[in-house]
């Protein structure tokens, strides 16, 4: 449904709202939080990619790719 990651240090912006409980019936401000870590340097943005329809055709808004900073930068 998705481009394809390079590699599991990476997570896609709806995926890390579902499973840090966001969402429908869930914890609210996930917006606020994302904004907070990335302002501490917890999380940065990464690449933002769109999804993919069945014949592999890229589609509406893209999504940001989030990831650590020593992921993206080194140690």
């Amino acid at each position: 449904m998705f481009a394809e990651r390079n590699s599991d240090a990476e997570i896609f912006s709806n995926e890390l709202k579902q499973k840090a409980g966001f969402g429908k019936g869930g914890e609210k401000g996930f917006e606020g939080v994302v904004t907070s870590l990335q302002m501490q340097t917890y999380l940065c943005v990464r690449d933002f990619k769109q999804r993919l329809n069945k014949k592999g055709a890229a589609y509406g808004w893209p999504i940001a790719i989030y990831c650590t900073p020593e992921h993206l930068f080194g140690k």
